[in-house]
């Protein structure tokens, strides 16, 4: 049977080996994790295994915790 999750919270993902490619998590399709990439037009698929995920704040955003 084939896994497919419905996001309620925003997630951020990183591939594995690449600290340049993080993107939002837009959806989660059994081993599969879809990630919206701001330099890629559209979104890019990886294997689950690749992705870590990221807790916590917006990685994209420019300010500093707690300002």
């Amino acid at each position: 049977m084939e896994r497919k999750e419905e996001l309620n919270e925003i997630l951020f993902g990183r591939v594995r080996n690449r600290i340049d490619l993080i993107g939002k998590v837009v959806k989660i399709n059994g081993n599969f994790v879809c990630l919206d990439i701001p330099q890629f037009k559209g979104n890019m698929e990886y294997p689950i295994d690749l992705i870590e995920f990221i807790n916590g704040e917006n990685p994209f955003d420019e300010r500093p915790n707690g300002a």
